[in-house]
């Protein structure tokens, strides 16, 4: 009798495996595409459309991968962020007390314009107001692949853009506090960069922040610590700035004999 009960609980467990595996090719994700972008545009304040093709699974952990994922409109008409694909994995259990931890994404290709207008604000922070979630989302790691920054400066006529973008993060929760290390390239000049953020004070509208970078070109270290904030749409730093000269391993090692 046991034998024919656990017969059973296992064809169940079968059946329920394959509907997991096949379900997701038979569904229409019109829902899941509307409710991404009704979301994704809350989080981020703008409008947040998916133009490409939806591709999700079940098993062994859940999974969906978004083509050609694009936000906001510049002052041209094109994407203000635009990503060539975007996908991430999640853990089933954390779902059962409200939360939900992503322990892979991927955002590969992304494209951002920044413009400062000639008002001294950034164009990002007009319009709708984002909405975050602040305590619900855990993104244990995200990978950045083959990013670009186009910051369009309307004040100095001086533009500028990041290519190569390449970064691990990882976040508590959307709001922070996060922590990231990577490269990049500004105006052509390659280097890494570390950084870590708080987590925002919506009293005083300002988050902590530091940032370390170390250009390839030359033996320097130049490191931020403050806070970053935005009154009335214009950006604002407040804190430390330290330029420093590196030891390459030989310097090191002089310098330790000598002592």
């Amino acid at each position: 009798m046991l034998g024919r009960i656990l017969v059973f609980l296992g064809g169940l467990l079968v059946v329920a495996l394959f509907a997991a595996l096949l379900i997701p090719y038979f569904i229409d994700w019109t829902d899941f595409r509307r409710d991404f972008e009704d979301q994704a545009s809350r989080i981020l304040g703008k409008k947040v459309v998916v133009h490409g093709r939806v591709e999700a699974r079940l098993l062994p952990f859940p999974s969906v991968t978004l083509h050609d994922v694009r936000a906001g409109m510049d002052a041209d008409g094109s994407p203000q962020i635009q990503v060539a694909r975007f996908s991430m994995d999640a853990e089933l259990a954390p779902f059962l007390s409200g939360e939900a931890r992503i322990f892979d994404m991927r955002i590969e290709e992304p494209k951002a314009r920044i413009r400062l207008l000639k008002d001294g604000t950034l164009d990002w922070t007009r319009g709708s107001r984002a909405v975050i979630p602040a305590k619900t989302v855990v993104l244990e790691n995200v990978s950045i692949a083959g990013g670009q920054i186009d910051f369009i400066d309307e004040q100095s006529g001086r533009n500028r853009v990041v290519t190569g973008l390449n970064a691990e993060m990882s976040a508590k929760s959307l709001a922070g506090p996060w922590r990231a290390e990577g490269r990049a390239a500004v105006d052509g000049h390659a280097g890494s960069f570390s950084l870590s953020s708080g987590e925002p004070d919506p009293t005083v509208g300002r988050m902590g922040l530091r940032l370390r970078m170390l250009p390839d070109e030359h033996p320097v270290e130049i490191d931020l610590d403050g806070a970053i904030a935005a009154t009335e749409g214009r950006p604002v730093y407040s804190g430390s700035f330290t330029f420093n000269f590196r030891q390459d391993d030989k310097q090191k090692q002089q310098n330790a004999q000598a002592v």
